[in-house]
């Protein structure tokens, strides 16, 4: 009877709770002049919200397990702190809709709960529910699809058919503004470069280029570049699901993720555009690997083929991009902490690699005659720290400071031309040579703006990065058929190049502009940065939560270039964080399959592979 009563009070509290994060989740956080405007009107849908919410309690209502609460907790906090701040940051790029009144701040807050129930909820439900589940997934063993020669050459083979029509609605293939630079730098500046844009991925163009040269047909060139990193692409995803088979990974996961890899569309449009940012995506996937072997395999540092893959790993993370060698460089410590018993390997190794570094930054660029780009690509955050406080404050500013920032940019005009979001109009004007001469005066002033300006410098960094951190963040996504490249091209470079597509383009089209500009959707999740970086870091979390901690060497690479894209110069650019799109299938669903599979324990996960 007791118990009875007992199960009918929980009950209700849990019919309670469910309303109570229905009517927070409502809150209106627009800037309104009263209550009224704080809920919205009672629609049918909140009596399912509520129900569907009810539900949701019953299933993790029995969880007693101390640990996945907090990381829950945890990561439900910063996710609902993302959301409130993100939305308000999205519709004003201030803070206005948290902190522009006593009212707003208590709508925040209630909206925030509302937030952290909801996900606190399905994450509690996922780490102690639905992951584990996947162990009762069967497996397959199939001839094909595993990890033999001739499965990897018919996968390859498969993901390239999948991204030809693709090339040929869009052939030759996509140059933007940045491929054009690489060209011309590739056909006229060969012996005067700026390292703005890697030389070893300059040097990959100039093949290419002088490939269309030599026939007389620069088209030609492009086409042969687009196909190359088709073959490229699609032969680092093959091997992906080839290490997977070799790793036991369920079949049915490794089908998911070979359905990522031939048919999620920004894959194909990115292999048929020249960027660096594609084959530095590649680059993070084989260094991802070459990881996640490092934290799986005790002893992985003992065979030289083992070492000189994770350094050609490295070597071409950093090759590929300018920050490939901050995600490198963040790594090492934790390569060498958590490789016990072999940590002079593993020192020697970052040694060598720092080594590699200072000589390609230094003889190998002075031999080439390679010049170092601009200070002010690395200064996009203060830079536009400062301009918002010239702008926002410029009454408040004392004549000596601002006749200090009037040094380094002209600050009659950089309140005018500071744009939240893009960095390139405020950092145009920076005087290089200035900054250069008295570096320590400019951190000074920098740091004694941020003691007077807080509010504004948050305000600054969060509205130029959210679109990295906020799912519902929205911007294009694949480089679309773009006429006036090849237009540019033909007038800058003085060469002659044209998109001539061999197939109807109309419905490539399309799906690439429905992709950009659509609306978001719960299917525009896939393309969404902030939602599949809000996945990635549920992953690692479980990971902790798993007590699997050396597994967190794995998602060390992505989080460092994730650190270092917050910084970047615009708020959100899909193809800046194109290696976290890359490694999400090992990293999400891989991962889900080796931490599920009851061989793989801490002492038997090496025997438990593949031979063919």
């Amino acid at each position: 009877m007791k118990t009875n009563k007992i199960k009918k009070y929980e009950k209700t509290i849990r019919i309670i709770l469910a309303m109570l994060t229905v009517v927070c989740m409502s809150i209106n956080l627009e800037i309104g002049e009263g209550l009224k405007d704080t809920f919205h009107v009672f629609s049918i849908m909140d009596c399912a919200y509520v129900i569907l919410y009810y539900l949701l309690l019953t299933q993790i209502a029995d969880c007693k397990d101390k640990r996945a609460q907090i990381c829950c907790a945890i990561l439900a906090m910063i996710f609902g702190m993302c959301e409130v701040i993100g939305y308000s940051i999205s519709r004003y790029c201030n803070l206005s809709c948290v902190i522009g009144s006593k009212l707003t701040f208590l709508k925040a807050v209630l909206k925030f709960l509302g937030y952290f129930a909801t996900f606190y909820s399905i994450l509690l439900f996922l780490f102690t529910k639905g992951i584990p589940k996947m162990k009762e997934l069967k497996d397959k063993k199939l001839k094909f699809f595993t990890n033999n020669k001739r499965s990897f050459l018919i996968v390859a083979i498969i993901i390239l058919i999948a991204y030809m029509p693709y090339f040929l609605s869009q052939y030759p293939g996509k140059i933007s503004t940045d491929s054009i630079t690489e060209i011309s730098t590739a056909l006229y500046s060969m012996d005067n470069m700026i390292n703005h844009h890697p030389i070893a991925h300059i040097a990959i163009v100039s093949i290419f280029v002088n490939i269309g040269k030599a026939c007389n047909d620069y088209n030609l060139g492009i086409a042969f570049y687009s196909l190359f990193q088709m073959i490229l692409t699609a032969s680092v995803f093959s091997f992906v699901i080839y290490y997977m088979a070799k790793r036991n990974v369920n079949f049915y996961i490794r089908l998911l993720c070979f359905l990522i890899f031939a048919f999620y569309p920004p894959f194909a449009g990115f292999a048929i555009t020249m960027w660096k940012d594609v084959p530095f995506g590649l680059a993070m996937v084989l260094y991802t690997i070459g990881m996640i072997e490092l934290a799986i395999q005790q002893e992985f540092l003992k065979k030289w083929k083992n070492r000189i893959w994770l350094l050609l790993s490295m070597i071409l993370v950093i090759l590929f991009r300018n920050n490939g060698i901050y995600v490198v460089l963040l790594s090492l410590p934790f390569m060498i902490f958590f490789t016990k018993g072999l940590r002079k390997v593993a020192t020697a190794m970052a040694v060598f690699i720092l080594a590699f570094y200072m000589i390609y930054k230094g003889p190998i660029f002075t031999l080439l005659k390679v010049t170092d780009g601009p200070i002010r690509e690395a200064l996009s955050v203060p830079l536009q720290q400062i301009a918002r406080t010239v702008k926002e404050r410029e009454n408040d500013l004392t004549e000596e400071e601002k006749e200090r920032i009037n040094q380094y940019m002209p600050v009659n005009e950089i309140g005018e031309l500071y744009y939240p979001l893009i960095s390139d109009r405020v950092k145009d004007t920076l005087n290089n040579e200035a900054v250069k001469e008295n570096k320590i005066d400019f951190i000074t002033l920098w740091l004694e703006l941020l003691a007077k300006y807080p509010v504004e410098y948050v305000e600054s960094f969060l509205a130029g990065s959210y679109g990295y951190w906020y799912p519902e963040a929205k911007n294009w996504v694949i480089w679309e058929f773009d006429e006036d490249s090849y237009e540019q091209a033909k007038q800058s470079l003085n060469i002659e190049v044209e998109q001539t597509p061999i197939i109807n383009p109309n419905f490539i089209n399309k799906m690439i502009h429905g992709i950009n500009y659509t609306p978001q959707t719960i299917v525009s999740a896939i393309f969404s940065i902030g939602f599949v970086f809000w996945v990635t870091v549920t992953m690692m979390v479980y990971v902790i939560y798993q007590k699997r901690y050396r597994l967190i060497l794995a998602y060390l690479p992505v989080m460092f270039l994730w650190l270092t894209t917050i910084a970047s110069p615009v708020w959100c650019e899909y193809r800046y964080i194109y290696s976290m799109f890359t490694t999400a299938p090992m990293l999400i669903l891989g991962m889900m399959s080796l931490i599920n599979n009851e061989d793989n324990k801490e002492k038997g996960i090496e025997t438990n592979i593949e031979r063919k």
